[in-house]
């Protein structure tokens, strides 16, 4: 009875191991499949929208670029077109157009956390404990 007992345990065991690596990988491949799938649709819907609206954008046509945006965009999908320079020229939605982030070329601005370092005469950004880290 204990040998039975210790058989069915591992053959259990094993089985519930077996099916746990197999739905982990199932799920893994799913979802790189559905990330690479997302990734294609952006891309075509990226293609279509910059021949449309790179011509309007040219002559500085800024309702025209706001009106091909209203066609393509739903509300789980915000469009917005930006310049060069990362500012926005049109959205599909308020809420669309948020401020591109910094470039790593571009001065940041001071902030609560920075404080001057008097030895070089630079804004130095503090440390997360507190310190002054040297540039």
């Amino acid at each position: 009875m204990k040998v039975t007992v210790r058989l069915l345990g591992a053959i259990w065991i094993s089985a519930l191991l077996i099916m746990g690596v197999f739905a982990f990988l199932q799920v893994r491949e799913e979802r790189q499949r559905l990330v690479n799938d997302l990734e294609r649709r952006a891309a075509l819907l990226g293609e279509g929208l910059k021949e449309s609206v790179e011509p309007a954008v040219r002559r500085g046509a800024t309702p025209r670029v706001a009106g091909l945006l209203k066609k393509f965009a739903r509300p789980d999908r915000r469009i917005a077109v930006y310049d060069a320079f990362g500012s926005p020229v049109a959205a599909a939605s308020p809420r669309a157009a948020r401020p591109a982030p910094p470039t790593p070329s571009a001065p940041r601005p001071a902030g609560p956390r920075d404080a001057p370092d008097r030895s070089r005469g630079v804004v130095a950004p503090r440390a997360p404990g507190g310190t002054r880290s040297r540039p």
